[in-house]
């Protein structure tokens, strides 16, 4: 009997990351709006239920591939902005801090978007200018 519950309390963990993840990937799968909303306010990540990422809070823009993947990498003023923005658990914060964002840069993923590079990259720069008038 302590086996099994052993074996549960193992278990769960994973299976709730699982159903969490296919959830994601279901309404990622099915949105027919825009993913990523670059607008004078900053940019909107609809995948990530429509989070607003000022412009005041971010010093510069570049893009960036890694490991077949494109990315927007914003650099911020502030480090504690970039886990604001992209590290919300406060467990995981030096893990995801060590693994994915280098001092104040956090990464938006655009790989699976239909888009070009240097499209992206110059609507961001001018936006980021605009802010700063």
């Amino acid at each position: 009997m302590l086996g099994k519950a052993f074996g549960i309390i193992l278990f769960a963990p994973v299976a709730l990351a699982y159903v969490f993840t296919m959830r994601q990937c279901i309404v990622n799968y099915f949105w027919s709006g825009p993913v990523l909303l670059f607008d004078r306010f900053g940019i909107t990540n609809y995948r990530k239920s429509g989070h607003l990422i000022p412009w005041t809070e971010v010093d510069a823009v570049r893009i960036e591939a890694h490991q077949s993947s494109t990315y927007l990498v914003l650099r911020f003023r502030n480090a504690n902005n970039v886990l604001k923005h992209f590290g919300t658990s406060r467990m995981l914060r030096s893990v995801l801090q060590r693994l994915f964002y280098k001092g104040f840069e956090g990464r938006v993923k655009l790989t699976s978007l239909s888009f070009k590079r240097s499209e992206v990259l110059q609507v961001a720069q001018a936006l980021l200018r605009n802010s700063r008038r």
